[in-house]
């Protein structure tokens, strides 16, 4: 895929989680396109087509610093034709920083 591709998701009903409703580091999640794959001119998956994949990193911020870091790898996507694997670099967002009360 394309640096720039644009997905929405993960669908809050399709992540696995654990006991608890947490999500874990190797946990999957699906989500979907939102503008259609385009190589050599050729659609190859179309807006709305599925993503899977899994957490690789989840971090919770730290009490007194520290962010929350997210990174996200997506394994396959699945089309009306076919199922492709994938082999990205992960997505990773980071939140910001805490500011003190005091």
């Amino acid at each position: 895929m394309e640096n720039g591709t644009q997905w929405y998701g993960p669908d809050s009903n399709s992540c696995r989680r654990d006991q608890h409703g947490d999500q874990q580091r190797g946990d999957t999640f699906t989500a979907h396109l939102t503008d259609p794959i385009i190589v050599n001119g050729k659609v190859v998956a179309e807006k709305g087509d599925r993503i899977s994949g899994h957490i690789k990193t989840i971090e919770e911020p730290g009490r007194v610093k520290g962010r929350a870091r997210l990174e996200l790898v997506l394994d396959q996507i699945t089309t009306s034709n076919h199922m492709y694997k994938l082999s990205t670099e992960p997505f990773i967002a980071v939140g910001g920083s805490r500011k003190s009360n005091t």
